[in-house]
């Protein structure tokens, strides 16, 4: 609801998420340091926001509010955790609870699937990984990318276990059933996010993050130079 009705309020840019963070730091002026100093403003953010929301006929519940500040430092991440679009966030973006839920999911979704197994043969049981679980693991894919290896590790076991059940390798897995490790899976869903962009048919708020091979070009000698990267689709990472 916060981000809602801030979003909804005049004079605010919702064109991009980039530029909806620009704006909110712009707006009511997140730059000072120390934690206290953030509190006091996101304090006044939500006063400001109340405001707005009473004005549009916009009641926000004070259950479902609340603050917190992210920070890979130790001993400066403070407040709960939260969720955006079902995906756990800590406040020091670890993404170990995120993690813990997603390994404790999956694993009674295999359970379940397992004790189906005797009515079909690998190829269905796979296909039902396919259509069960690999959705839940790669929901999370973008949130969960950065995360320590020892954290990724406990995401990449649930395929291998459950391929250990069926008794095949995760090269047969990949060449007998189309079924890539997961490890794989999420640099090409990654690299693919990237492609996209480079071709305009992702969603645009991401065209600032990515600097095309014209643009380089082009600063480095000066000349406008175009690529065709519609020829290259069909040997990209997006297209697997």
């Amino acid at each position: 609801m916060f981000l809602h009705v801030f979003l909804g309020s005049p004079g605010v840019s919702s064109q991009s998420v980039s530029g909806f963070w620009s704006e909110f730091g712009r707006e009511f002026g997140l730059k000072r340091s120390g934690s206290a100093a953030i509190k006091t403003d996101l304090r006044e953010a939500q006063s400001e926001l109340h405001s707005r929301g009473r004005a549009n006929q916009v009641n926000c519940e004070d259950g479902k509010e609340g603050f917190a500040i992210l920070s890979r430092r130790n001993g400066h991440a403070e407040g709960a955790y939260f969720r955006i679009l079902g995906i756990m966030f800590d406040n020091s973006l670890t993404m170990a609870a995120a993690i813990d839920e997603l390994v404790k999911d999956c694993k009674w979704k295999i359970r379940s699937l397992l004790r189906c197994q005797r009515h079909f043969d690998i190829a269905g049981t796979v296909s039902l990984f396919k259509g069960r679980v690999l959705p839940c693991i790669e929901h999370r894919t973008p949130a969960i990318y950065h995360a320590a290896d020892s954290l990724i590790e406990r995401v990449d076991s649930i395929q291998r276990h459950f391929l250990d059940r069926l008794g095949i390798t995760e090269r047969d897995a990949l060449f007998d059933y189309g079924l890539a490790p997961l490890r794989v899976r999420r640099d090409i869903a990654l690299l693919g996010l990237i492609h996209r962009t480079v071709l305009g048919g992702g969603v645009r708020h991401f065209d600032e993050f990515f600097v095309t091979v014209e643009l380089l070009l082009r600063l480095a000698t000066g000349r406008n130079i175009t690529i065709n990267y519609v020829n290259m689709v069909t040997t990209s990472p997006a297209t697997l």
